[in-house]
């Protein structure tokens, strides 16, 4: 008798908060994730950070997109008189330094915007940058047709995908220094604004999106996976999953697991008008 294959139709209603499909779905979502790592010396004592973003192109210019509060970050170890810098790396899916892209911090310029409740910073990629990312066939772009119809979407549920702190693991040989930062697909629920809750500061954002942490990983802190992206999760025809993006990881309250993200139609409102200035500056430049 043969074996009747298996299908996602017959899976339970919650399937996409167990562990097991996280990791699957996170072996699929890192084709889209790129973090900027930093090691360097800070008061004698060496450190290392492991930021979360990912690959969006948004009519054929490619970006690096993160969150505001990250890329500020960023910038204040670059310019801190305490600190030497002595590696920052694009990495990729592989997450293996040294073999990750060198990055020259002063050869790339971010629109940071961290006000209001928008929390993104975008990084159009030179060229140099572009075609080195996209030389690993892993690597994969998103693009504006991941959101420009989010009516159409039919969540089951919604991830944020990112590089949590306290998963990060620096291992020493010798000179050498390997990463271990295993990716994770943390499973949430969308629920609804609560403007007139505290603390005022985190509700009441319009275009912001809000969701409740579901506790079935072994995680208890999403430090630093701020500037991830949220994806919505749904089965579709065919046997096969769809996935939509709908905003740019930001901000959480631990004590209550409910995090805030900048939404997707907001970003791309920004790009379009960042895009747009872009292409005045090249054609005056001509």
């Amino acid at each position: 008798m043969k074996r009747k294959k298996a299908s996602l139709k017959d899976l339970r209603n919650d399937w996409w908060t167990e562990a097991k499909s996280a990791i699957a779905l996170s072996n699929h979502f890192q084709h889209h994730i790129v973090a900027l790592f930093m090691a360097f010396v800070h008061d004698g004592k060496e450190e290392h950070r492991l930021f979360s973003g990912f690959l969006y192109s948004h009519f054929n210019v490619p970006m690096w997109i993160t969150a505001g509060h990250v890329f500020e970050n960023i910038r204040q170890i670059e310019k801190s008189p305490t600190v030497k810098i002595t590696k920052v790396e694009w990495l990729d899916n592989t997450l293996q330094p040294p073999h990750g892209i060198p990055l020259d911090l002063s050869r790339i310029h971010e629109i940071r915007i961290d006000e209001r409740g928008v929390d993104i910073a975008i990084v159009i990629l030179p060229p140099y940058y572009a075609r080195l990312i996209s030389a690993n066939d892993n690597n994969s772009f998103l693009t504006e047709r991941m959101w420009h119809k989010l009516s159409h979407a039919k969540p089951e549920g919604y991830y944020i995908v990112g590089y949590p702190a306290e998963k990060h693991r620096l291992t020493k040989r010798g000179d050498s220094r390997n990463l271990f930062a295993p990716l994770y697909c943390v499973p949430m629920n969308k629920i609804e604004d609560r403007p007139d809750e505290y603390p005022d500061t985190f509700w009441g954002r319009p275009g912001a999106f809000y969701g409740k942490i579901v506790p079935t990983l072994s995680i208890s802190d999403i430090k630093f996976m701020s500037g991830g992206p949220i994806f919505s999760i749904q089965r579709g025809r065919s046997n096969h999953v769809r996935y939509y993006l709908f905003g740019v990881q930001s901000v959480w309250l631990k004590s209550k697991g409910i995090v805030r993200a900048t939404g997707m139609e907001t970003v791309g409102a920004i790009i379009d008008e960042i895009l747009k200035h872009f292409h005045e500056r090249q054609k005056q430049s001509n």
